[in-house]
């Protein structure tokens, strides 16, 4: 796809993605499709790292990462900078 093209995709993806947030039939009812919401969303950032990618410059992608983190306690150090007690 041309860069135009890309450019013009990313802003449907927005329009969709206005429209899931502000559409006034799910504001009446007061519910929100979330799974439509958060498939606009998803939209929006695939279309906006296919035009970063076009245009050459960085973007972020998604990661499955196998660990998950686990800050652990505080670092005394710091909690003594921090407090002025150790």
């Amino acid at each position: 796809m041309s860069i135009p093209q890309l450019e013009a995709a990313l802003r449907e993806a927005r329009e969709c993605l206005s429209r899931a947030v502000t559409d006034p039939e799910t504001l009446r009812i007061r519910t929100l499709n979330l799974e439509e919401i958060r498939v606009a969303s998803d939209t929006v950032l695939q279309a906006e790292r296919n035009l970063a990618a076009a245009k050459g410059e960085p973007y972020a992608v998604p990661i499955e990462f196998p660990v998950t983190w686990d800050t652990g306690p505080p670092c005394r150090t710091f909690c003594k900078m921090i407090t002025g007690r150790s």
